[in-house]
């Protein structure tokens, strides 16, 4: 269940782009896209560091710096 595969055609590709070669960032999206069709999954855009964003403002919201640090980090 590993795309692997995809990986390295990537890899492949970015490496043998020249400096000032714009890179085909559509094929680069269907690419992993097609992964995840494949492999029956699907992207819902909700990552880990997503979570814990609203964990940290969560809590930051119960202390009792939360006016400023609500601004800062929220």
């Amino acid at each position: 269940m590993y795309v692997a595969e995809e990986w390295a055609t990537y890899l492949s590709y970015v490496r043998n782009l020249d400096f000032f070669e714009t890179p085909d960032y559509g094929y680069l999206h269907r690419l992993f896209m097609d992964a995840l069709d494949r492999h029956g999954w699907h992207c819902d855009w909700v990552f880990d560091w997503n979570e814990k964003q609203v964990r940290i403002c969560r809590d930051l919201y119960h202390t009792e710096l939360r006016g400023f640090m609500l601004d800062v980090f929220c």
